[in-house]
């Protein structure tokens, strides 16, 4: 789910653009005829245009929508901002690929959690008694708007220490309940199969066969992972502990909404799992600027994270895998996409930076 502070609402009035002024477009504008939206790069079709959000909310949750725009921020759902009189919510579009069973495993995860962990945003339920609802052929959930500033627009020296503390309570919560079955269709990183890049190479060594660059960036990506397999396998072999529990999945800058300093929602679930916890505090504490990842990990420590000091050993690797995941923008639905080989040397380098980044961690 992606919410917008009110005043980049007010500075983004939905607006129209037209193929021949693609360069001025901002991201999430509508293409003349409301169906398509600009994502920076390419217009993207609706699956759901204006018209339809507003009849949806009406009608699936009894709310007197009047306006819908949509947010710019979403990646991969589809998320609008809907204007019911006094009152602001969120419709979000669940990408294709998600089921039902899925959604509802998220939504029974944020009212589990709510319980202790007041920075989560309950969904809505609609007229039949239930959250998920199946419109128009799409799932769509209604989340009460959140007043606050995204965390990608605010201070990292005031994000990040406060972004440790909420992850450690939320990990503290996930382990509580070890028996907590699985989200439909997911598994943990380190069950097989681990690799996203086995389907994704064949597909980009048909498609760019003799492309510049490709041959040496193939290598670079086997090689990372063949390491970072027989270090998993490794792991198992050891029969090392790894403490496993729920994980939001895509704790990231943007998922985070803060108002005058304070973290006010943890937004997005749509990643949640059963997962190594590891796992998730190598991602944001890589990613975390103006902290460095040793100094996110001893954060998370003494906000009583529930991983041990002995697994900061485990967080290099880890990041590199979560790196190596970005491997999937690469194909679109089942072809190379257009900036795939951009795709493939943006993950070549990050993974660079990452292994020089490991060094930080003072093992």
């Amino acid at each position: 789910m992606a919410l917008e502070s009110d005043a980049a609402h007010h500075r983004r009035s939905p607006s129209t653009c037209t193929a021949s002024r693609e360069r001025a477009c901002e991201v999430g504008d509508l293409s003349a005829g409301r169906t398509r939206a600009w994502d920076g790069a390419f217009w993207q079709s609706l699956w759901l245009v204006p018209g339809d959000v507003i009849r949806v909310v009406r009608e699936c949750f009894d709310i007197a929508a009047t306006s819908a725009s949509l947010l710019p921020e979403g990646l991969l759902n589809q998320s609008w901002r809907i204007g019911a009189g006094e009152e602001t919510w969120v419709l979000r579009v669940s990408r294709p690929e998600r089921s039902r069973g899925q959604v509802a495993y998220e939504h029974a995860v944020i009212r589990d959690v709510r319980e202790e962990f007041e920075l989560v945003v309950v969904p809505h339920v609609g007229g039949d008694g239930a959250t998920v609802q199946y419109q128009r052929g799409r799932l769509v959930s209604l989340f009460p708007h959140v007043h606050g500033v995204s965390g990608a627009a605010t201070a990292p020296c005031v994000r990040g220490p406060l972004a440790a503390k909420a992850l450690a309570r939320l990990h503290r919560i996930g382990v509580r309940r070890p028996d907590r079955p699985q989200r439909p269709g997911f598994r943990s990183v380190h069950e097989r199969p681990r690799w996203i890049w086995t389907a994704v190479r064949p597909v980009l060594v048909h498609a760019l066969a003799g492309t510049t660059d490709l041959a040496d960036l193939l290598a670079i990506l086997d090689r990372e992972v063949a390491e970072l397999d027989a270090w998993l396998d490794d792991l198992a072999t050891s029969r090392r502990p790894l403490v496993r529990g729920l994980v939001h999945g895509d704790f990231n800058p943007r998922n985070l909404l803060f108002d005058d300093g304070r973290l006010v929602a943890v937004l997005d679930w749509d990643e949640c799992r059963m997962d190594l916890l590891a796992w998730e505090v190598a991602q944001v504490a890589f990613a975390a600027d103006g902290l460095s990842p040793r100094a996110f990990w001893d954060a998370y420590l003494d906000a009583g994270g529930p991983l041990g000091a002995e697994d900061l050993d485990l967080l290099g690797e880890f990041a590199r895998m979560g790196a190596l995941s970005g491997v999937q923008w690469a194909v679109d639905h089942g072809r190379a996409a257009p900036h795939a080989l951009d795709v493939l040397r943006d993950v070549a380098n990050g993974l660079g930076r990452l292994r020089a980044r490991a060094n930080e961690l003072g093992i």
